[in-house]
């Protein structure tokens, strides 16, 4: 009788130290071999001491806490500040990766990144930077398009085509100096090509072709699935900008003339032209004087015209308009700028210079331009009645005392 009491007793406290075992691994479960990977969670050992969880009744399973996804409702050990860090470590089975990707620093700042989009090989990324832009975000880059080089500009959408503004460059302006003009137009939807060309007249002193040219490559970029422009332009319609001399240009692209010293032989222009953006230009005849006649065909047009500039006046946009047939047709008068308040800089290098001082700010003037040309194009290339009734009806207008508008 004693012998069985003795082989009861020493049964009985072999299985006390046995059990003992386990909780005294399960107490420092953050680092069980047997949890796996759990990566991070290690810190989950620190699970309230989860040598206490030996109050979790079976926790004899808990040797299989490599899978703490069954442990999972441990995750609701109550007083492990790590497992709130953990996210569910109730799933901490798997939750190497789960720490990760749930609530790691590193997530927000990977999220951050995306904020930017991925644009095409060979190209590079800008900010729009002007307020009432559409688009954020546009990628530019360089390219031959003939004997020019072409500068592009184009904004960034997942879902959206956007349409084309080509732009003629004022004489012996490098169209480099329009990159700022250029990014801001973009905002509103538009790829924005600037040509350099060279003409009988010289190097950057543009012609009717150049135009021509450019749209032309376009039409056959937004085909080619090796392109930056692929699948990106609506080809329905494309609009003309000038400055100055190439303004004189636009306006014969416009009319679809050929007049010397921006066009020699002959003319045509493409079918989908919609309308015509001029800014420093008029007709005047700076040999003869007198005020030559403008046919818009009823393209819709405007002059941005800035109040000081010396080399194209005011007065001489105004007697242009005066005598501009076809409808719609207006002016923006830029207040208190001149006649490169279109550039990025006043009197840019190589370029004649105007002895006229702005008084606007200088940036402040290139936004303001952006701004009037992008409302005033997606008012009749997007036919967009909201920015019609704004352009149009006096609000835009009365709300920036930059400009003023007159219309007909």
């Amino acid at each position: 009788m004693i012998k069985k009491i003795l082989l009861v007793t020493i049964v009985f406290l072999f299985f006390l130290i046995s059990c003992g075992g386990e909780t005294a691994d399960e107490g420092n479960t953050g680092n069980t071999g047997d949890t796996g990977n759990t990566g991070d969670t290690g810190d989950t050992g620190d699970t309230g001491n989860t040598g206490d969880t030996g109050d979790t009744g079976n926790t004899g399973n808990t040797g299989d806490t490599g899978n703490t996804g069954d442990t999972g409702d441990t995750a609701d050990i109550e007083n492990s500040q790590d497992d709130t860090d953990t996210g569910n470590t109730g799933n901490t089975g798997n939750t190497t990766d789960d720490t990760d990707t749930e609530n790691s620093a590193d997530d927000s700042d990977a999220d951050a990144s995306t904020d930017a989009p991925v644009i095409p090989e060979g190209t590079i990324l800008y900010t729009t930077e002007i307020e009432d832009g559409i688009y954020t975000y546009g990628f530019t880059y360089t390219t031959k398009v003939g004997d020019d080089d072409v500068d592009f500009y184009v904004p960034i959408s997942d879902t959206d085509k956007m349409s084309t503004g080509i732009y003629m460059q004022g004489g012996k302006v490098d169209k480099g100096f329009y990159s700022i003009f250029a990014k801001k137009l973009s905002a509103f939807g538009f790829v924005v090509a600037i040509p350099n060309h060279s003409s009988m007249s010289g190097a950057n002193m543009t012609e009717n072709i150049a135009f021509n040219n450019a749209w032309d490559f376009i039409k056959t970029e937004n085909a080619n699935n090796l392109s930056p422009l692929y699948n990106r332009i609506d080809l329905t319609k494309v609009t003309v900008l000038g400055h100055s001399n190439g303004g004189m240009a636009g306006l014969g692209v416009l009319q679809n003339k050929c007049d010397i010293p921006t066009c020699m032989g002959s003319y045509t222009q493409p079918a989908e032209l919609s309308a015509g953006v001029f800014y420093g230009t008029n007709t005047k005849n700076p040999f003869l004087g007198g005020i030559g006649e403008v046919d818009t065909g009823n393209i819709p047009t405007v002059f941005v015209q800035g109040d000081l500039d010396g080399k194209a006046e005011y007065d001489d946009t105004v007697a242009t308009y005066d005598k501009t047939t076809g409808t719609p047709v207006s002016i923006v008068k830029v207040i208190g700028a001149n006649h490169y308040g279109i550039c990025d800089m006043n009197n840019p290098d190589g370029a004649a210079a105007d002895s006229s001082v702005p008084t606007l700010d200088h940036m402040l003037g290139v936004e303001v331009i952006a701004k009037w040309s992008g409302i005033f194009m997606r008012a009749h290339i997007f036919d967009s009645a909201d920015d019609h009734t704004y352009y149009y009806d006096g609000q835009g207008d009365t709300e920036d005392t930059n400009i003023e508008i007159v219309s007909k």
